[in-house]
C-alpha cells in the first residue's frame, strides 16, 4: 500500500497594513519571502517534493515560482486555489474600516449567512476550493505534491475532509499562521479515506 503526501504551505507575511487580503495581489514581504523559502528548502530535503500547484497571486506564485526554478521542479498556476474575495473590504486597512466594524463583527460570526459587501459567498468559496482539491487528486499522482496557498483555501480544504459544517468559526478556530504546513496523507488502498496529519505547523 502506497500514500501519496499533499503539503498545504500558506505563503509568507504580506507587505501591508493589517487588513483582509482576498482577491487583492499584494506582494510577500522580504522577510516573508524569505522565510517561507527556507521552510521550504527544509520541508524539500525531509521529503522531495515533486509537483507544485500554486495560487496566481504574487504572494504565493512568486515564492513558488523561484522554488520551482532551483530545484527543477514542474509547477501550476491554479486559479481556484485563489483566497476568497472580500468584496469592499479586500485589502482595505483596518484602520480605515471602522464604520463597518458591526458588519464585520457579524461576518466573523456568521460568514455562512453573511457576506462581504460585492464579495465571495462562504458556500462559493468552498465549492470553489472543494472541486479544485478534488481535481488536484485526480490529476496528480507524485509521491509529494507541494500546495502553496492560502489561509482560507487551506480552511476550506479542512473543512471539507473533516466534515466541519461551514457557519462553524472557521476562520476564529482553525489557527493557519504564514509560512505553516498542513500534511494530508491519501492512500492509494481502495476505499482510504485521505488522513490529516498535522495542521498549521511551522515549516
Amino acid at each position: 500500500m502506497k500514500a501519496r503526501y499533499f503539503s498545504f504551505v500558506r505563503h509568507g507575511k504580506v507587505e501591508g497594513p493589517a487588513a483582509l487580503y482576498g482577491k487583492t495581489d499584494i506582494a510577500s514581504s522580504i522577510r516573508g519571502r524569505q522565510e517561507l523559502i527556507a521552510g521550504l528548502e527544509r520541508l524539500h530535503q525531509e521529503t522531495p517534493i515533486d509537483f507544485i500547484f500554486s495560487s496566481p497571486l504574487q504572494r504565493c506564485a512568486q515564492t513558488a515560482e523561484e522554488f520551482a526554478t532551483h530545484h527543477l521542479l514542474p509547477i501550476f498556476l491554479e486559479p481556484d486555489l485563489q483566497e476568497c474575495d472580500f468584496g469592499d473590504w479586500d485589502g482595505v486597512d483596518f484602520n480605515a474600516l471602522q464604520n463597518q466594524w458591526p458588519a464585520l463583527e457579524k461576518f466573523w460570526q456568521s460568514p455562512l449567512d453573511i457576506s462581504p459587501p460585492q464579495g465571495e459567498n462562504l458556500q462559493t468559496f468552498y465549492n470553489r476550493i472543494n472541486t479544485s482539491w478534488q481535481d488536484i487528486q485526480t490529476q496528480q499522482y507524485c509521491d509529494h505534491t507541494l500546495i502553496l496557498c492560502h489561509g482560507g483555501t487551506i480552511r476550506m480544504v479542512l473543512a471539507a475532509l473533516l466534515k466541519i459544517p461551514l457557519e462553524s468559526p472557521l476562520f476564529a478556530q482553525l489557527r493557519i499562521d504564514y509560512c505553516s504546513h498542513t500534511r494530508i496523507e491519501v492512500s492509494d488502498a481502495a476505499g482510504a479515506k485521505p488522513i490529516v496529519r498535522w495542521i498549521g505547523a511551522p515549516l
